[in-house]
Protein backbone atom coordinates (compact mmCIF):
# COMPACT_ATOMS: atom_id res chain seq x y z
CA UNK A 1 0.00 0.00 0.00
CA UNK A 2 2.89 2.27 0.93
CA UNK A 3 4.57 1.71 -2.65
CA UNK A 4 1.27 2.77 -4.17
CA UNK A 5 0.68 5.58 -2.56
CA UNK A 6 4.71 6.87 -2.63
CA UNK A 7 4.55 6.33 -6.35
CA UNK A 8 1.40 8.25 -6.67
CA UNK A 9 3.28 11.01 -4.97
CA UNK A 10 5.91 11.01 -7.34
CA UNK A 11 3.23 11.09 -10.38
CA UNK A 12 2.11 14.35 -9.64
CA UNK A 13 5.24 16.07 -8.24
CA UNK A 14 6.12 14.81 -11.33
CA UNK A 15 3.07 16.80 -12.98
CA UNK A 16 3.56 20.19 -11.50
CA UNK A 17 7.34 20.18 -12.45
CA UNK A 18 6.34 20.05 -16.18
CA UNK A 19 4.11 22.73 -15.74
CA UNK A 20 6.96 25.52 -14.32
CA UNK A 21 8.55 27.54 -17.36
CA UNK A 22 12.55 27.02 -17.52
CA UNK A 23 12.72 30.62 -18.53
CA UNK A 24 11.03 33.45 -18.77
CA UNK A 25 9.70 35.00 -22.41
CA UNK A 26 10.98 38.21 -23.26
CA UNK A 27 7.92 39.22 -24.54
CA UNK A 28 6.21 39.28 -21.54
CA UNK A 29 8.30 41.19 -19.02
CA UNK A 30 8.67 44.90 -20.00
CA UNK A 31 12.24 46.43 -18.82
CA UNK A 32 11.06 49.20 -16.57
CA UNK A 33 14.52 51.17 -18.14
CA UNK A 34 12.60 50.92 -21.58
CA UNK A 35 8.70 51.57 -20.99
CA UNK A 36 7.32 55.03 -22.61
CA UNK A 37 4.60 56.35 -23.69
CA UNK A 38 5.86 57.21 -26.56
CA UNK A 39 6.63 60.58 -26.01
CA UNK A 40 10.10 62.14 -25.03
CA UNK A 41 9.78 64.01 -21.40
CA UNK A 42 10.89 67.63 -21.43
CA UNK A 43 10.37 70.47 -19.25
CA UNK A 44 9.24 73.44 -20.81
CA UNK A 45 11.21 75.50 -19.08
CA UNK A 46 14.60 74.26 -19.42
CA UNK A 47 16.91 76.33 -21.33
CA UNK A 48 18.71 73.50 -23.57
CA UNK A 49 15.59 71.36 -24.42
CA UNK A 50 15.19 70.23 -27.93
CA UNK A 51 11.61 69.71 -28.10
CA UNK A 52 10.70 73.31 -26.75
CA UNK A 53 12.82 74.95 -29.44
CA UNK A 54 11.05 72.89 -31.98
CA UNK A 55 7.84 74.12 -31.11
CA UNK A 56 9.14 77.69 -30.74
CA UNK A 57 10.16 76.86 -34.16
CA UNK A 58 6.64 74.93 -35.05
CA UNK A 59 5.68 78.21 -37.06
CA UNK A 60 8.18 80.28 -37.12
CA UNK A 61 7.68 82.48 -34.36
CA UNK A 62 7.48 81.49 -30.48
CA UNK A 63 4.98 84.10 -28.50
CA UNK A 64 6.51 85.06 -25.62
CA UNK A 65 4.08 87.27 -23.68
CA UNK A 66 0.48 86.15 -22.48
CA UNK A 67 -1.00 89.62 -22.01
CA UNK A 68 -0.45 92.63 -24.26
CA UNK A 69 3.51 94.09 -23.97
CA UNK A 70 2.95 97.81 -24.46
CA UNK A 71 4.83 101.03 -24.65
CA UNK A 72 4.30 104.86 -24.65
CA UNK A 73 5.86 107.85 -26.85
CA UNK A 74 7.32 109.62 -24.26
CA UNK A 75 7.54 109.22 -20.28
CA UNK A 76 10.46 106.41 -20.11
CA UNK A 77 7.79 103.82 -20.59
CA UNK A 78 8.80 101.21 -22.72
CA UNK A 79 7.44 97.39 -22.74
CA UNK A 80 9.05 94.64 -21.69
CA UNK A 81 9.35 91.12 -22.51
CA UNK A 82 11.65 87.73 -20.91
CA UNK A 83 13.00 84.61 -23.04
CA UNK A 84 11.73 81.74 -22.04
CA UNK A 85 14.87 79.69 -23.18
CA UNK A 86 18.07 79.85 -24.72
CA UNK A 87 19.12 80.00 -28.13
CA UNK A 88 20.41 82.05 -31.02
CA UNK A 89 17.76 84.52 -31.57
CA UNK A 90 17.16 85.42 -35.39
CA UNK A 91 13.93 87.85 -35.22
CA UNK A 92 11.48 89.34 -33.48
CA UNK A 93 7.85 89.83 -34.50
CA UNK A 94 5.32 92.80 -32.95
CA UNK A 95 1.44 92.20 -33.72
CA UNK A 96 -0.55 95.17 -33.50
CA UNK A 97 -3.31 94.86 -30.71
CA UNK A 98 -4.62 98.08 -29.93
CA UNK A 99 -3.79 101.68 -29.34
CA UNK A 100 -1.79 104.44 -30.91
CA UNK A 101 1.71 106.87 -30.73
CA UNK A 102 2.28 109.90 -32.64
CA UNK A 103 5.11 111.81 -32.58
CA UNK A 104 3.12 115.15 -32.70
CA UNK A 105 -0.08 114.85 -30.82
CA UNK A 106 -1.70 117.82 -32.44
CA UNK A 107 -2.57 116.54 -35.99
CA UNK A 108 -4.48 113.27 -35.85
CA UNK A 109 -3.27 112.28 -39.18
CA UNK A 110 0.27 111.86 -37.74
CA UNK A 111 -1.40 108.85 -34.53
CA UNK A 112 0.07 105.24 -36.37
CA UNK A 113 1.33 101.82 -35.04
CA UNK A 114 4.93 101.76 -34.76
CA UNK A 115 6.05 105.55 -35.94
CA UNK A 116 3.88 108.46 -36.88
CA UNK A 117 1.34 109.06 -39.44
CA UNK A 118 3.00 111.42 -41.53
CA UNK A 119 6.06 109.46 -42.46
CA UNK A 120 4.26 106.29 -43.12
CA UNK A 121 7.21 104.32 -44.45
CA UNK A 122 9.43 104.58 -41.17
CA UNK A 123 9.21 103.40 -37.36
CA UNK A 124 10.16 104.43 -34.50
CA UNK A 125 10.08 101.30 -32.54
CA UNK A 126 13.52 99.86 -30.84
CA UNK A 127 14.50 97.04 -28.81
CA UNK A 128 17.35 96.95 -26.34
CA UNK A 129 18.52 95.45 -23.36
CA UNK A 130 17.85 95.71 -19.90
CA UNK A 131 20.44 97.94 -19.98
CA UNK A 132 18.92 99.76 -23.07
CA UNK A 133 22.04 98.60 -25.42
CA UNK A 134 20.42 98.63 -28.92
CA UNK A 135 19.76 95.56 -30.14
CA UNK A 136 16.82 96.05 -32.85
CA UNK A 137 16.94 97.08 -35.54
CA UNK A 138 19.87 96.80 -37.36
CA UNK A 139 22.29 100.34 -37.78
CA UNK A 140 22.01 99.79 -41.16
CA UNK A 141 18.21 100.57 -41.52
CA UNK A 142 18.38 104.08 -39.35
CA UNK A 143 17.29 106.80 -41.08
CA UNK A 144 20.36 109.15 -42.14
CA UNK A 145 18.58 112.43 -41.29
CA UNK A 146 16.54 111.26 -38.06
CA UNK A 147 19.99 108.78 -36.57
CA UNK A 148 19.13 110.84 -33.10
CA UNK A 149 15.53 109.43 -32.44
CA UNK A 150 16.41 105.97 -34.07
CA UNK A 151 13.68 105.95 -36.74
CA UNK A 152 14.35 103.50 -39.24
CA UNK A 153 13.22 102.18 -42.90
CA UNK A 154 12.37 98.54 -42.79
CA UNK A 155 12.42 96.90 -45.53
CA UNK A 156 8.08 95.19 -46.32
CA UNK A 157 6.88 97.72 -43.03
CA UNK A 158 5.58 100.69 -42.16
CA UNK A 159 4.12 103.14 -39.37
CA UNK A 160 0.91 101.62 -39.58
CA UNK A 161 1.38 97.73 -40.59
CA UNK A 162 -0.54 95.29 -38.66
CA UNK A 163 2.95 93.77 -37.66
CA UNK A 164 6.64 94.59 -37.78
CA UNK A 165 9.21 92.04 -37.88
CA UNK A 166 12.82 93.21 -37.00
CA UNK A 167 15.72 90.59 -37.83
CA UNK A 168 19.80 90.27 -36.82
CA UNK A 169 21.95 90.07 -40.22
CA UNK A 170 23.82 87.78 -37.84
CA UNK A 171 21.47 85.36 -34.76
CA UNK A 172 22.62 86.58 -31.35
CA UNK A 173 22.85 84.31 -28.41
CA UNK A 174 20.01 84.69 -25.69
CA UNK A 175 19.84 83.26 -22.50
CA UNK A 176 17.20 82.17 -20.57
CA UNK A 177 15.69 84.88 -18.47
CA UNK A 178 17.25 87.59 -20.70
CA UNK A 179 14.93 90.62 -20.28
CA UNK A 180 14.23 92.66 -23.38
CA UNK A 181 12.67 96.19 -23.63
CA UNK A 182 10.67 97.72 -26.48
CA UNK A 183 10.89 101.33 -27.37
CA UNK A 184 9.22 103.94 -28.70
CA UNK A 185 12.63 105.38 -30.09
CA UNK A 186 12.18 109.06 -29.31
CA UNK A 187 11.45 108.61 -25.85
CA UNK A 188 14.17 106.32 -25.41
CA UNK A 189 16.72 108.85 -27.03
CA UNK A 190 14.53 111.95 -24.85
CA UNK A 191 14.75 113.25 -28.36
CA UNK A 192 12.16 115.77 -29.81
CA UNK A 193 9.47 114.46 -27.49
CA UNK A 194 7.73 117.10 -26.44
CA UNK A 195 4.55 116.63 -28.58
CA UNK A 196 4.31 112.89 -28.34
CA UNK A 197 1.87 111.18 -27.47
CA UNK A 198 -0.53 107.92 -27.25
CA UNK A 199 0.61 103.97 -25.71
CA UNK A 200 0.39 101.22 -28.21
CA UNK A 201 -0.15 97.79 -26.94
CA UNK A 202 1.03 94.55 -28.89
CA UNK A 203 2.09 90.74 -28.51
CA UNK A 204 5.29 89.62 -29.00
CA UNK A 205 6.95 86.76 -30.82
CA UNK A 206 10.57 85.37 -31.45
CA UNK A 207 12.28 83.30 -33.74
CA UNK A 208 15.27 80.89 -33.05
CA UNK A 209 17.59 79.30 -35.74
Amino acid sequence: MKSILLCLYLFALGSLAADIPTEINSDSVQDASTKSNGKESFDPASGNSIITKRAASKHGFYRLNSSPVCFSARGNLFGTVTMPFAGKLAAMKLVHRYGYVTCHKYNPIHWSHWGCGHSKDYVNVVITTSLNRILLPPNQFLKFNHQAGKWSKVPGYGANSPELILSFFHPRYVYRGYQLRVWYGEDLMNWAEGDNAGRVCFDVYASYV
